[in-house]
């Protein structure tokens, strides 16, 4: 299996070469209007946006009604396919190119959310030096009982909330 074809099998990398490609496409058919005056190539190439962009929308929409949901893709599938009905091209292409669009910045975004929540989780520390009975015992941080001493040294992260009983030091609050 070459490179290409595995690219294509990635979902997530089909779909965003399907909204390039179907963006180009719009923009080419504007193009062809606006600068060329071409009703034809205008409508051929909307036409064609809708049915690239669509192609995997409509894939999904099947997928879900074989398991007898009704799906936004469903919805989008029907309005596309309406549009191109009535000749409405430019709006097929818009509903189908802006549907892809968005679930592309969508997963970008959560993509992005989870790293950050992911960098917060490793700054919580692991275990707590809690004073219990004159020994130094390791707990982990939720098994910090109220009014317990908790030992702190220096460089390590605070494990629980509280106030300093005794010494002195600089504490990192960034995070």
């Amino acid at each position: 299996m070459n490179r290409l074809t595995k690219w294509w099998q990635s979902p997530r990398q089909r779909r965003q070469l399907l909204t390039a490609l179907s963006g180009l496409l719009i923009i080419l058919a504007l193009t062809a209007k606006t600068l060329l005056n071409l009703t034809v190539w205008h409508h051929g190439l909307m036409s064609a946006a809708a049915l690239v962009a669509g192609s995997d929308i409509a894939g999904r929409a099947w997928h879900s009604l074989r398991q007898r949901h009704v799906s936004i893709e469903f919805l989008v599938t029907i309005a596309a396919v309406g549009a191109l009905i009535i000749g409405e091209y430019w709006e097929a292409a818009a509903v189908t190119f802006l549907f892809l669009f968005g679930a592309y910045l969508e997963a970008r975004t959560l993509g992005r959310t989870r790293q950050v929540l992911q960098g917060l989780l490793d700054l919580t520390p692991t275990t707590a030096i809690v004073l219990r009975a004159g020994r130094q015992v390791e707990v982990l941080p939720h098994e910090v009982g109220l009014g317990e001493m908790v030992l702190v040294k220096p460089g390590v992260k605070i494990p629980v909330d509280g106030l300093v009983v005794d010494g002195r030091s600089a504490v990192d609050e960034s995070a």
